[in-house]
């Protein structure tokens, strides 16, 4: 579930029963040269059991144990990929195989934790250790799968800053505990006779990644925590409607102009055989709107930075909103694609997820279109009709977002066009947040589940939430987790059910209770497989 329009953030895993699917990841990197030594290429189906939920940037993931995964030899897959627990080394390992080996741990209650998830806290820790120069890109969505680190020398330099503070001696406790955990994990599940290979594959990868992030022709990005800070959002809030407004002008000031050059010039010129002066044609002659990759270049406005990615097929841009890569455009992608029905204008990379199955969306206003021009060097960025695509809208809240038919209850793109949607998604995230303490541990979790009700993935009610994906539909209870349950979907009757709720979904009573989901899937024909939870198998029997 890629979010572009919304921004990057970084959502803490929880182990809640029954969790929703998430949306499948993509790496930015080729695989051979970026992936992390434990860390390969899934075929594993997605009906192991959830141990986490975080996210990479725009992508939210789910950590389960894949199919080839046992007690002996743990394996956790992870969107389209899949770590071998044994192989983690927390001394040189991607941000995301400690994701994998974190929620092992906290599964297995190898780490004793209490409260927020390990993972959760290595990750905000880690900040600590940024924040005083030792480590940088903690928070980079393009780092999360290929930088290994040692994350034990990030969490004991965070510890170092906690212990000096009388107010965070506690944080330096926790962070204290993570390390030990972590120590003890890499003492126990060391193989003697894969070391010396696995360093030198790590180090080998890590050289050819930093040669492709350090050339001369590819910049490398620092990227904070979060590309909504309370700064940003309040800078956001402030300039938004003057920038924009200052950016019609201008665009307003300079076409007059051209128009004033072209009609003076035609008027003076000879009149073409049927006698009418050719100003239509003499227009079009001044303007200039052939994309060509040599006249790409480096640009940046109050709130976007555009950087030319030569390595990309044949030429492409990348594109930074409040310092957050957003996403990355191909030649072929850089034109706006205009929706007749809404008249939502919208860029859409279709080079970004994993095969191609997934996109990346931005809305497109005057500071980015004009900015976007200047960067690849023409007067107008070419439009054409939306197509492949379509806008929809979530009721409640009036936010847009970009969906390929297929996609529905799989992901698709979250609109945050300007500075009211941006408030309606914040205080959506909140209420996630401050309505269900027990299931919900940040705002920036909020946030993930806020992206899921706008693209259809989730619904809130009184008591909990409810997830509802192609394969199964969950809820999960904020006061009892003794009323969780789930149910597991084949394709035809999603597709039934996906017809159903787009007619009755806002009409739909009591979505917390598996018998109001049973009464729909008679009602419509379609079948199901009743999924009993732990707490249901150890009372004897299926709730609600």
């Amino acid at each position: 579930m890629g979010i572009n329009g919304v921004g990057s953030f970084c959502a803490q895993n929880y182990d809640v029963p029954n969790r929703g699917r998430a949306t499948r990841g993509k790496t930015s990197v080729d695989d051979f040269a970026s992936m992390g030594s434990a860390t390969s290429l899934s075929e594993s189906s997605d009906n192991g059991k959830r141990i986490g939920l975080t996210a990479v940037g725009n992508v939210g993931y789910i950590a389960m144990y894949a199919d080839s995964s046992t007690e002996q030899d743990p394996i956790v897959k992870v969107g389209d990929y899949e770590v071998r627990i044994k192989d983690v080394n927390p001394n040189n390992a991607t941000k995301m195989e400690m994701f994998a080996l974190l929620s092992y741990m906290d599964d297995k209650g190898l780490t004793n934790n209490t409260g927020m998830k390990s993972f959760n806290k290595m990750t905000a820790y880690s900040s600590q250790a940024e924040y005083n120069g030792y480590c940088s890109g903690i928070y980079d969505e393009n780092a999360a799968w290929t930088v290994e680190r040692d994350w034990i020398g990030i969490l004991g330099n965070a510890k170092e800053t906690f212990f000096s503070i009388p107010q965070t001696y506690n944080q330096g406790l926790e962070c204290e505990k993570i390390i030990e955990n972590l120590k003890k994990w890499s003492d126990t599940s060391s193989d003697d006779e894969n070391t010396d290979y696995q360093k030198i594959l790590s180090e080998r990868k890590n050289e050819i990644y930093e040669k492709v992030k350090n050339g001369d022709t590819e910049e490398s990005f620092q990227i904070g925590g979060s590309s909504f800070t309370e700064k940003e959002w309040d800078k956001l809030l402030a300039e938004v409607d003057d920038i924009t407004e200052g950016m019609r002008e201008a665009m307003r000031e300079e076409h007059e102009k051209r128009f004033a050059e072209a009609v003076k010039e035609t008027t003076s010129s000879t009149v073409n055989n049927t006698g009418e002066t050719d100003l239509v044609s003499k227009l079009f002659e001044t303007q200039n709107s052939e994309i060509k990759v040599s006249n790409f270049k480096e640009h940046e406005t109050p709130n976007y930075k555009f950087v030319p990615e030569p390595e990309i097929g044949s030429g492409g841009m990348r594109i930074l909103k409040n310092g957050q890569s957003v996403a990355m455009f191909s030649v072929d992608d850089l034109k706006i694609r205009v929706d007749e029905q809404t008249g939502t204008r919208v860029l859409i990379s279709e080079m970004g997820g994993y095969n191609g199955n997934w996109y990346d969306a931005i809305p497109v206003d005057a500071e980015l279109e004009n900015g976007l021009a200047e960067a690849i060097g023409v007067d107008d960025i070419p439009e054409v009709e939306l197509e492949g695509y379509y806008i929809g809208t979530h009721s409640r809240t009036g936010i847009q977002y970009v969906m390929r038919p297929g996609d529905e209850g799989r992901g698709g793109k979250v609109l945050l066009r300007n500075a009211a949607d941006v408030a309606r998604y914040n205080a959506l995230a909140e209420e996630y947040y401050t309505r269900y303490p027990n299931l919900i541990e940040s705002q920036e979790e909020g946030r993930i589940w806020a992206t899921f009700e706008i693209l259809g993935m989730a619904e809130r009610t009184a008591s909990g939430i409810v997830s509802i994906h192609p394969d199964n539909i969950s809820y999960s209870d904020n006061s009892d987790y003794k009323n969780n349950w789930s149910i597991m979907l084949n394709d035809e009757t999603w597709e039934l059910l996906y017809e159903w709720l787009e007619e009755n979904r806002n009409r739909m009573e009591e979505m917390n209770k598996f018998s109001s989901w049973r009464d729909i899937l008679d009602e419509i024909g379609g079948s199901y497989e009743r999924i009993w939870s732990k707490e249901e198998l150890d009372q004897g029997y299926l709730n609600n």
